[in-house]
């Protein structure tokens, strides 16, 4: 980032002497000040894309990084800090999120606790790691570490906070941060209209639902249920799966080949 910066500094001063027109041949540039973008980097990820941003700009201009782990942490959580309020006061929770302040504290006797900031994608809450607690999990309570917190609701001149009972991180991050996601279009074409061709049918649906409630994620699908003459659309309430090459190949041993389309959105 720096030295793509200061490029573009050297280019602009370039510029204002006449060296290069507004159009012309950023070789030139690249030649006088020795400096190239490199076409041949890595892919870069998204979870370093999303550092620079907040680096560079002060928020994240695309999404909130746990924005892609939504879906992780609805299954491994019971609130989000938005909800944990004096109502809760003494009541356990479970929370998820990323570290985005941690300080150790040593006590009168000489024990390491630590106090750390955690965040998802509403809000933020102090969490207090107690000496006992904190020798077991040390390693998690670092910045940009996302974990899952199970602690008791406190309640301090009026601010709350969570008390630490267990923790632990939260796996596969990079792997679904990086993971595109997909539309995905089922078709279902009807067998027919006597008894065994709508129970061949009911038991194709039934397949399906089983194989896509075993894969949960966050890419989307709908189903195309047609019989020749006319077509219909649906979308199921719950709509999510997480798409793969195994999941289309099952998929199409039920409905047929060709009959799972997708569609990378993001």
């Amino acid at each position: 980032v720096e030295r793509a910066m200061q490029f573009g500094k050297s280019e602009r001063a370039a510029k204002e002497r006449g060296m290069v027109s507004l159009f012309g041949e950023l070789a030139q540039v690249d030649n006088a000040f020795e400096f190239a973008l490199s076409s041949k980097n890595g892919e870069i990820s998204r979870k370093q894309l999303l550092a620079w941003e907040k680096e560079l700009v002060g928020v994240y201009i695309s999404k909130h990084p746990l924005s892609y782990l939504s879906d992780l942490l609805k299954e491994r959580t019971t609130h989000t800090t938005a909800a944990v309020t004096e109502e809760l006061a003494k009541q356990k929770v479970t929370l998820g999120g990323t570290i985005t302040e941690a300080r150790r504290i040593t006590t009168k006797k000489g024990d390491t606790m630590c106090v750390v900031k955690l965040e998802d994608m509403y809000g933020s809450v102090s969490v207090t790691v107690f000496p006992r607690t904190y020798e077991e999990t040390a390693e998690l309570w670092v910045e940009d570490t996302v974990i899952i917190v199970r602690g008791e609701v406190q309640i301090f001149r009026e601010e709350v906070s969570l008390q630490c009972i267990s923790a632990e991180p939260l796996h596969q991050v990079e792997e679904e941060m990086n993971r595109k996601q997909h539309q995905v279009w089922l078709t279902l074409h009807l067998s027919g209209e006597d008894e065994k061709a709508v129970s061949n049918d009911i038991m194709k649906v039934q397949d399906i639902y089983r194989y896509i409630q075993e894969r949960p994620g966050r890419d989307h699908y709908e189903i195309l249920v047609a019989n020749g003459s006319w077509q219909v659309r649906l979308t199921p309430q719950n709509n999510t799966m997480q798409y793969s090459e195994d999941l289309r190949t099952r998929l199409e041993e039920v409905l047929g080949e060709g009959m799972v389309e997708a569609l990378v959105i993001d």
